[in-house]
């Protein structure tokens, strides 16, 4: 291989790995929050948020959540 195509093929590598490497930073920048997102949870989330701390031994059943209805009705606690 000649001088010009082992720095074309340098050139060509060291761009690739630059690109894949700033690619995850871009795709974040770009992306909607998850953590601070406003508005209500879709029902996924609300199936989801159920097992979160499902190996947890000193947390019980969340008793804002009614099953019959699958609905969260917050309670105010003093």
């Amino acid at each position: 291989m000649s001088a010009r195509g082992k720095y074309a093929t340098l050139v060509a590598v060291v761009g690739f790995a630059g690109v894949m490497g700033a690619l995850p930073f871009v795709i974040a920048k770009r992306a909607t929050p998850l953590v601070n997102k406003e508005g209500p949870l879709t029902g996924s989330q609300v199936q989801r948020g159920q097992f979160m701390n499902s190996g947890s031994k000193d947390v019980g059943p969340d008793p804002d959540w009614d099953r019959d209805t699958m609905t969260y009705n917050p309670q105010k606690r003093h």
